[in-house]
């Protein structure tokens, strides 16, 4: 995907802007290094114990790379420099508030479009790591499409626990729409989410339903606080097998797959009560 409008170049930096820029990803990645370093605690202590032939371990991130400005939220333009020294020298220490933004969400990315607070793939892709004894594949990357609702599935087979369907306690609860995981680890074969199977998001005004490799998405400008020069409120389809940066919008070449992944949407906001933001 191209590099948004809002987002400058590295080398159209000034000298002071590359400083600051370099000692925030440094930050960043001594976060990342001591949180490695303490998962390897937890697993040399399931090792240690004897406990890691008998644990499922699911590591994830909750959504794609932040990239949004928080000092555009609002009450943050006066609050974080009243709370926080956010001095250039007190970067990374104690009181000082740091976060990644923009241009270095945009790198982490890679080729994918957009970021966190999005629902392009570079904001809901994410990475994954699960680890079974059991497991067929070790060591591995599958392209298998999954989604964080799948979780909870996994989880209560792999410790053999029913879910109580739609009532609990004498109340109406709504039932589990991922799908256990389990038998996709243990036989490393076919794909959790079936062909026919349809995932929608929706997000700050934004719209998205994905069947198979065909993604429909709708982007709005109208977003709080999200700088959105460069979009229009309007669907685009895009093949995700072919074009994961989604950057060619199919909508006037395939009508058929259009409408259908309309329809799907529309079912899809139905059975979640879906309510729009409305916003001028």
């Amino acid at each position: 995907a191209p590099r948004p409008a809002h987002v400058k170049p590295w080398a159209n930096l000034s000298a002071d802007e590359q400083k600051v820029q370099s000692r925030t990803m440094e930050v960043y990645s001594a976060v990342v290094e001591r949180m490695d370093y303490h998962l390897g605690r937890v697993l040399d202590y399931l090792e240690t114990t004897g406990q890691m032939d008998n644990t499922l371990i699911v590591f994830m991130s909750d959504n794609g790379a932040d990239g949004s400005d928080r000092g555009k939220l609002p009450g943050n333009k006066t609050w974080l420099k009243e709370a926080w020294d956010t001095s250039y020298e007190n970067m990374g220490r104690i009181g000082s508030y740091v976060f990644p933004g923009a241009a270095w969400a945009r790198a982490s990315v890679g080729s994918y479009r957009m970021y966190k607070e999005f629902l392009t793939e570079g904001g809901i892709r994410a990475p994954a790591i699960i680890v079974y004894p059991g497991a067929v594949s070790k060591g591995e990357i599958s392209d298998a499409f999954l989604t964080v609702k799948d979780i909870a599935p996994t989880l209560l087979e792999f410790a053999d626990v029913q879910h109580p369907g739609t009532k609990y306690k004498g109340r109406q609860i709504h039932p589990m729409s991922g799908v256990s995981l389990k038998t996709f680890l243990e036989t490393g074969t076919g794909q959790p989410h079936g062909e026919g199977d349809a995932v929608g998001w929706e997000l700050h005004g934004q719209k998205a339903i994905r069947k198979g490799d065909w993604k429909l998405l709708w982007l709005t400008s109208k977003n709080r606080w999200l700088v959105t020069p460069d979009y229009a409120d309007q669907w685009g389809l895009y093949n995700l097998a072919v074009d994961p940066g989604e950057t060619n919008d199919l909508s006037a070449h395939e009508p058929e797959k259009f409408d259908e992944l309309l329809g799907l949407w529309e079912q899809y906001a139905e059975q979640q009560s879906v309510i729009l933001p409305k916003r001028k």
